[in-house]
């Protein structure tokens, strides 16, 4: 079972830039432009290694179709002390698209342990929601911590469960900006639109 697949295309938005070295391996950083059905465009930071890079691919303004996984990253800010945690696409095949036939896909498929479970809750519209961390494991006993957002009867399902239950989610890799004072911080989290839990019990919620 699949426990980690991003699908996801784009404009780019930023140049190509080299993020780090890991052994003889080189990866470089860009940002996209993902649109949603309503418009609005999520900017997502993309990681890749050289070895799945082309001389055409990657300018400001090329339309990308991205296969990867959602990851997170924990930073140290040096100067001030303070931690911050980064999530980005780590991508793992690229190509260019002149026609628009994935336009808008922002696909994401994770199975993960709950490892915190917020309160369940209702927006100003009436819409029910719950948030939860998911730890999602990957090769060389390393994890990602993936914050989701769950709605609908789904949340309330979710609410009754514990840490450490298994889910497997599908939804979309969603932008958040908050604004402290004249500050903003821009986090992201996955959408979530399918749940299924797989363990302690087995029950589709869809």
């Amino acid at each position: 079972m699949t426990s980690n697949l991003v699908k996801i295309s784009g404009i780019v938005v930023s140049e190509l830039n080299k993020s780090y070295s890991y052994g003889s391996e080189d990866f470089y950083s860009f940002d996209i432009n993902c649109f949603r059905l309503s418009g609005k465009a999520d900017r997502i930071h993309i990681t890749i290694s050289k070895l799945h890079l082309t001389g055409e691919v990657c300018n400001i303004g090329d339309y990308v179709y991205i296969i990867g996984t959602f990851r997170s990253q924990m930073y140290k800010h040096c100067e001030e002390g303070k931690k911050e945690v980064r999530y980005f696409v780590f991508a793992t095949d690229i190509c260019l698209n002149e026609v628009s036939d994935i336009e808008n896909q922002n696909s994401v498929e994770i199975l993960g342990e709950i490892v915190k479970i917020g309160k369940h809750r209702v927006t100003s519209s009436g819409r029910e929601l719950i948030n939860v961390d998911l730890k999602v494991c990957r090769d060389y006993a390393k994890y990602d911590i993936i914050p989701c957002v769950i709605w609908g009867r789904r949340a309330i399902a979710i609410s009754r469960q514990n840490k450490g239950t298994v889910l497997k989610c599908n939804g979309r890799i969603q932008e958040k900006r908050r604004y402290n004072n004249e500050t903003m911080n821009v986090t992201y989290e996955l959408s979530c639109n399918e749940i299924e839990i797989i363990e302690p019990i087995v029950s589709k919620f869809a």
